[in-house]
């Protein structure tokens, strides 16, 4: 009955990143809707201006069709109210999996600004006050602070809200969703978010790239591989150089084939004190799910959120501290040896 789509696109000549996600119900005969709650946003390469201010996330639409149309809300209460149940607080819960999951994947951080506004409303009759008090508990504060000039972006129905990614997700799970909602979210997005606010720190090498990293103060490293920090430590001090992959958690060297279309996690290790100016992708699968370039200085992790084959220009990056940066359809992470010691 209940099922998520998600599609993104990226838009170069407007330099946005743009992502859609939506609630479907399935068996619905009276609901004409195919997309019962809908949400999308863009993520600028750069902050552009929206609404007077800088903003990197900007929400395009965030709506529950079910509330939105009366008449829909009225004949769905009456004939689906266990689906009812499962769809309640399902747009904020959806809001939090996307953003928790493009900040894993290092395309916004914490600290970025995003954007929404308060309109949209169908009936005309409607105080706004609702939907701005909505998303204040969401995490969004007015962008206007004068009370009478917000008095009157209300009564006029368009009210820009501003919030940084981590207010929003510091008011997320707040609210009791239905198992099942979150069951299905859980499975679409695979996110592993601590629902219970339990502090996992096991090591494996699928997240090497997965983690946000802060720079005042950077998360400690979630789901790295010792056996393979351990592996690739050892050729570094061996002088050896190292390609291959690693598939099931096993590690085969000398495997990288370029016509493989599995998305792989492939590597290279260098033992030398630098990074090559430029990482040339065209050497490696096309299809991969991280890339990692291994020297003496750390680990550089490359994952593709589309597959462009661009070469990677690495010689303006600071390799004396961990990063993370989003360049041309790739997430970019570094991680000194130095922050790694924990998972070793």
């Amino acid at each position: 009955m209940l099922s998520i789509s998600k599609t993104s696109t990226i838009d170069d000549i407007e330099n946005k990143y743009y992502t859609q996600a939506c609630i479907n119900l399935e068996g619905m005969k009276n609901i004409s809707q195919n997309c019962v709650v809908l949400l999308s946003y863009s993520i600028f390469y750069e902050p552009q201006m929206v609404n007077g201010i800088y903003s990197k996330v900007h929400i395009n639409s965030f709506a529950n069709y079910l509330t939105f149309y009366s008449s829909y809300y009225s004949t769905f209460e009456k004939e689906y109210p266990q689906a009812m149940s499962i769809l309640k607080n399902s747009g904020h819960l959806l809001l939090c999996y996307m953003l928790q999951q493009d900040v894993k994947q290092g395309l916004i951080n914490s600290k970025d600004t995003i954007t929404i506004e308060a309109s949209g409303l169908k009936d005309n009759n409607e105080p706004m006050n609702g939907l701005v008090n909505y998303y204040q508990r969401m995490g969004f504060n007015p962008v206007e602070t004068n009370p009478e000039k917000l008095e009157m972006e209300i009564v006029e129905r368009y009210v820009p809200m501003i919030s940084k990614v981590k207010n929003i997700l510091d008011n997320c799970f707040k609210t009791k969703s239905n198992p099942e909602l979150i069951k299905t979210m859980d499975a679409f997005f695979k996110s592993g978010y601590s629902f219970d606010g339990e502090d996992k720190k096991m090591c494996k090498v699928s997240s090497l790239c997965s983690e946000e990293l802060v720079k005042e103060d950077m998360l400690h490293l979630l789901d790295l591989d010792k056996e393979f920090l351990k592996y690739a430590l050892t050729n570094i001090k061996n002088n050896k150089r190292t390609k291959g992959s690693i598939i099931n958690k096993k590690i085969y060297t000398n495997k990288m084939d370029s016509n493989t279309k599995e998305n792989h996690t492939f590597f290279d290790i260098l033992p030398t004190d630098n990074f090559p100016s430029v990482v040339g992708l065209v050497s490696i699968p096309q299809y991969f799910k991280n890339f990692f370039l291994i020297t003496k200085k750390g680990i550089l992790c490359i994952r593709p959120y589309l597959v462009k084959r661009e070469d990677i220009q690495t010689s303006k990056m600071d390799f004396t501290k961990s990063f993370s940066t989003t360049k041309h359809g790739y997430t970019i992470h570094f991680k000194t040896w130095q922050d790694l010691e924990n998972c070793l």
